[in-house]
Parts: structure tokens; sequence; C-alpha cells
């Protein structure tokens, strides 16, 4: 229970790691990110315009696709945009509601008030 720690997270993790070596406090020796902006920098305030992750449950499919392929390049959503969506497109569109509505996973504005502070 008391062995000192080091902690390593990968990109959508990073918030919880950080809110898990904030409670561990002094046990973490050293504690790693990867692939993800700091935790005082809100993402969905960026991409989407929006301040807390519900509001990403309620967005349409046009809306998050062009946060998305506006904030991260990627070719098959780029190349679906104006058209009618194919399964795999509506399956990443669902994953990342689910992911960044989260409350597990805190990422706007108003919800990083209460987990940085």
């Amino acid at each position: 229970r008391s062995r000192p720690l080091i902690l390593f997270a990968h990109s959508h993790g990073c918030l919880q790691a950080y809110g898990l070596a904030k409670q561990l406090g002094k046990r973490v020796l050293k504690f790693f990110l990867a692939a993800r902006r700091p935790p005082t920098m809100p993402l969905l305030d960026e991409v989407w315009g929006v301040s807390k992750g519900a509001d990403i449950q309620s967005m349409d499919d046009t809306a998050l696709l062009e946060g998305l392929v506006g904030a991260w390049r990627n070719a098959l959503l780029e190349s679906v945009r104006g058209s009618s969506l194919p399964p795999v497109a509506k399956k990443i569109l669902s994953t990342v509601r689910e992911q960044y509505a989260s409350p597990c996973s805190p990422g706007g504005s108003s919800e990083l008030d209460v987990v940085v502070s």
C-alpha cells in the first residue's frame, strides 16, 4: 500500500491516470503521459465548441464528424464527409460519443474545473 509507483498513461486514459496520481500523491515518483494534451486544456471546447461531455451525446453526426476531421486528420472520415455514412463511420462516431460523454473522462471546460482544482 505504501510502495512508490511510476504511472504511464496513453491518450484517452491520461485524465483518469491524472486523477489517480493526484489521489496517490507522493507515492507517484514519475508520471508519464503520451499522446494527450495537459489536463488543464479543455478538448471538447476546442474541437466541438461544447463545455461538457453530455453535449456530445446530442450532437448530430455531421457536426461530430466535422470536429473529428478538423482536429485529427483521418482519410476514412474525410472520405465520407457530405455523404451517407457507412456502418464503420457510424460505429466510429458512436464510440466517440461514448468516450467523450462519459463522466469518467471529463474533457470540457466546465468539467475540468472540477477535476483540476
